[in-house]
């Protein structure tokens, strides 16, 4: 299987290009997302900078969840999301049907 590594903290992804690029990996791929703790805090992105500027474009707490099983997702991959505080995830992330633990 090819593994995918997604980082959503660089900066550089936005809702469509998250979409456009899970869309994209091939059927029986896994795909990982390191630390997802550590991207939203509730549902807050955690993609300011200093003073409350952003530092570029990002994916809304909103838009991973509708890349992860909305209508645009794709079945056939598997997709590992990493935590080290599981307490800290909203649980819209952890509802059945959308993540196994």
């Amino acid at each position: 299987m090819h593994i995918c590594y997604l980082n959503l903290a660089g900066g550089n992804l936005n809702d469509d290009s998250l979409n456009t690029l899970l869309n994209s990996t091939e059927v029986n791929s896994i795909i990982l997302l390191e630390d997802i703790d550590a991207i939203f805090h509730g549902r807050e992105s955690v993609s300011e900078g200093k003073h409350g500027h952003e530092r570029g474009p990002r994916v809304t707490f909103s838009g991973l969840l509708n890349a992860l099983d909305g209508v645009r997702s794709q079945e056939g991959r598997i997709l590992i999301m990493t935590t080290n505080h599981k307490d800290k995830l909203d649980p819209a992330l952890l509802r059945p049907g959308r993540a196994d633990r």
